[in-house]
C-alpha cells in the first residue's frame, strides 16, 4: 500500500524531522487496510492556528441541534416545502462539488445526508442532544 501510493506521488521518501510515523489498522469491514500517521511528534512543534479543526467534544457540539428544525412533521399543509428541499439538496450539491474541487474525496458508506442522526468524532448529533455514541459508552463502561 505504500509503494503504491508512493509511486502515485501522495507520499514521498524523507529524512525530514517533520517527517510522521504510520502503522496499519484493519477496517471495520474485515478485510481492507487503513494507514494510521502518528503525528503527536508533529503536534509538538507546530504552532496552532485558529483554521484548525477543535477539539472532538467541542466540534461534535457545532453538530447538536443544526438539523432542520424537525417540526415539518407537524405542519398540516406547506406548499413551499418541495421548494424548499429542492433547493436545500441544491446547496449541499454545491458543498460537495466544492468539497471534491478542493480535492476532498467522500466514502459512500461513511456519507450521510438528510438525516435524523449522526455520528460525529465518537458523538451521536441530532436536532434535539448531543450525546457519546453508544459503542463507546461501552468500551469506557466495560
Amino acid at each position: 500500500m505504500i509503494k503504491q501510493k508512493t509511486e502515485a506521488g501522495v507520499y514521498e521518501p524523507s529524512n525530514s524531522s517533520y517527517r510522521s510515523q504510520w502503522f496499519m489498522v484493519l477496517k471495520k469491514d474485515g478485510e481492507s487496510l487503513c494507514i494510521v500517521h502518528s503525528l503527536e511528534p508533529l503536534n509538538k512543534v507546530t504552532i496552532a492556528h485558529s483554521g484548525l479543526l477543535p477539539a472532538t467534544e467541542e466540534l461534535a457540539s457545532h453538530f447538536a441541534g443544526h438539523a432542520c428544525d424537525g417540526g415539518y412533521e407537524v405542519i398540516p399543509e406547506n406548499p413551499g416545502i418541495r421548494r424548499f428541499v429542492w433547493e436545500h439538496m441544491q446547496n449541499v450539491n454545491c458543498v460537495l462539488q466544492q468539497i471534491k474541487y478542493a480535492g476532498g474525496t467522500f466514502s459512500g458508506k461513511k456519507s450521510v445526508v438528510c438525516a435524523d442522526e449522526i455520528v460525529v468524532v465518537g458523538h451521536r448529533c441530532s436536532y434535539q442532544e448531543q450525546k457519546p455514541e453508544t459503542k463507546r459508552l461501552a468500551i469506557v463502561m466495560g
